[in-house]
């Protein structure tokens, strides 16, 4: 069986929560509580600018800017968050 699905992103607000959702899942398991505290996530290369594959000044332009795109992570409450999605 398939552990991974694709699923077209068509809106630019289903993009921030996916994101937010997938930046949170190690909050939300209790492996830390702090997204910083997470080293395999790529929040760490859309706040420290690391060079990575991902195209992170597009997903920050979906945000508006990086402030955004770290006061929409910190203003969010992953429980609702997770229920917003159809995986």
């Amino acid at each position: 069986m398939d552990s991974f699905k694709r699923k077209i992103i068509r809106n630019q607000e289903y993009f921030a929560r996916l994101i937010a959702y997938i930046h949170n899942n190690p909050i939300h398991y209790g492996f830390v509580s702090d997204l910083n505290d997470w080293p395999q996530s790529s929040w760490n290369a859309y706040l420290l600018d690391k060079r990575t594959r991902l195209n992170i000044e597009e997903a920050l332009h979906w945000f508006g800017n990086k402030v955004s795109f770290i006061h929409f992570h910190q203003n969010l409450k992953i429980k609702d968050l997770a229920l917003s999605f159809d995986f």
